[in-house]
């Protein structure tokens, strides 16, 4: 959210500038040489900056659909911020992993995991991405073997878990 509220603050700043040049304009008029054309330059300027702020803002909006999202772990389980929001959960809290893989035959990171979604005893999910570009991936190693020591099922498939068609692994 402070994305959107940059962005918006920057229009505004934007708008107050195209405000304070014609403020400028009325109180000196065009008398002055070369100040016509500085004044035009100028104000093209920020109207093309305020054009890019007005495309951008939906763009900003269209891109952050689940907002920002952190994973910490600690030894006994993890921290999973999403929109601000930390949650934590022990490592006992977790009622199983469910493993989403690249399918096989992608061109990019085929066969990869490329997020975990830890699924909480109390029916919560927290989808945490993966980094399948790496050859290794140790919060994604770590996640699996603390779930894996405390005998939590580890399933394939995708975040709808509960499918009884999800195969073990």
């Amino acid at each position: 959210m402070d994305i959107v509220a940059g962005t918006v603050t920057i229009g505004a700043v934007i708008v107050g500038a195209l405000w304070g040049v014609n403020w400028v304009l009325g109180k000196t008029g065009t008398d002055i040489p070369g100040l016509q054309k500085l004044v035009t330059t100028v104000v093209l300027f920020l109207l093309a900056a305020l054009v890019l702020v007005i495309i951008a803002l939906p763009v900003l909006l269209w891109r952050m659909p689940k907002g920002f999202v952190r994973t910490h772990l600690y030894a006994g389980g993890l921290v999973y911020t999403s929109y601000g929001r930390p949650r934590a959960v022990t490592w006992d809290d977790v009622d199983r992993l469910v493993l989403s893989r690249q399918a096989h035959g992608a061109n990019l990171f085929g066969g990869k995991v490329v997020a975990y979604h830890v699924i909480t005893r109390d029916g919560h999910r927290l989808r945490i991405d993966a980094h399948p570009s790496l050859e290794s991936d140790p919060l994604g190693e770590h996640i699996l073997n603390a779930v894996r020591l405390r005998r939590r099922p580890v399933l394939e498939g995708g975040p709808a878990a509960d499918d009884p068609g999800h195969r073990r692994i």
